[in-house]
């Protein structure tokens, strides 16, 4: 008869198997419902895979990153990307007791690492950036630039009347000479929210319409819709770097891979609801139980836990 400790150490081997077979895309797509059956077929199966899953994250997580990089230099700080254990997700799930009648083609949000990039500038500034964001700086004598793509960044801007700081999406561009604000990218929108200071924001699209902001003000700017511009309480002006989040008419992927890169949870989403579930409202990102808990009341959508960390929608 195998020992207690003996099977515990089976199991943990098993879990750290899983992982890798889920950590490969092509191997997840043809392995996942002999997954799925494996979490169901002995207890701790579902709690050991997700505590070797939790530690295989942190074990990649960076540190906080702090540089005091040389002037005149052109700066790239790119958070890593992981890989993607679920992407195109062919999933028969009717063996592990789930009520999809056939397979779906599923579209997975990855997590990132769910802790914030602190990076002190060159000038003086500070900025704080949101787990899983894209985003480029470049500083010389003459601009001092960041390109965001993707995610959140929170900047406690150095003054510099010389050179204004400048945060640069695809559908606007930010212009500040010293204050403190925050640029979000939900989807195809961008969402600017300033503390201190005053801050300029140019439309990218369309008629190209400038605004200008002061402390609490928010505005959100993007494709299908009109520019929004409200002022909420200074307590509120950077909650995002609190893990709080408005949306406006978003996508329910994008809330979703919010969630995700601020909490470390992981979805498998329906391509059904692609583009068409739409919602509005504020969210903790952080935390994630709850959150998904009021968005199965604002979407009729089917919450289905798979893992502790691991939920498919459909």
């Amino acid at each position: 008869m195998a020992r207690p400790d003996q099977n515990k150490a089976e199991q943990e081997q098993a879990a750290r198997d899983w992982w890798h077979v889920m950590a490969d895309d092509a191997r997840a797509a043809e392995n996942f419902a002999a997954f799925a059956q494996w979490c169901d077929a002995a207890p701790g199966n579902r709690e050991t895979f997700d505590r070797i899953s939790l530690a295989y994250q942190q074990s990649r997580m960076a540190s906080p990153l702090r540089t005091k990089p040389a002037r005149r230099q052109d700066l790239r700080h790119k958070p890593v990307r992981r890989v993607n254990p679920l992407r195109r997700l062919g999933m028969t799930l009717a063996g592990a007791g789930f009520a999809l009648v056939a397979a779906l083609s599923a579209v997975a949000v990855i997590p990132r690492d769910a802790a914030w990039q602190e990076i002190d500038l060159a000038d003086g500034s500070v900025a704080s950036v949101a787990p899983g964001s894209d985003y480029d700086i470049a500083f010389n004598d003459q601009f001092r630039n960041i390109r965001l793509a993707h995610g959140s960044i929170v900047i406690s801007a150095a003054k510099d009347r010389q050179r204004p700081m400048q945060v640069i999406t695809d559908q606007a561009t930010v212009r500040v000479v010293g204050t403190k604000f925050a640029v979000s990218i939900i989807g195809n929108d961008v969402e600017t929210s300033v503390l201190e200071g005053i801050v300029g924001v140019h439309g990218n699209a369309g008629e190209g319409r400038n605004f200008e902001l002061k402390p609490g003000d928010r505005l959100w700017l993007g494709a299908g819709h009109d520019a929004l511009q409200t002022t909420v309480p200074l307590a509120n002006a950077l909650e995002i770097r609190k893990g709080w989040q408005s949306f406006r008419n978003a996508p329910l992927a994008d809330v979703l891979d919010g969630i995700s890169r601020h909490s470390g949870h992981r979805f498998v989403l329906s391509p059904l609801y692609q583009g068409q579930k739409r919602i509005t409202g504020r969210f903790n990102l952080t935390r994630a139980d709850q959150t998904i808990a009021v968005l199965a009341k604002l979407a009729p959508i089917t919450i289905q836990p798979v893992t502790g960390n691991l939920t498919l929608v459909y």
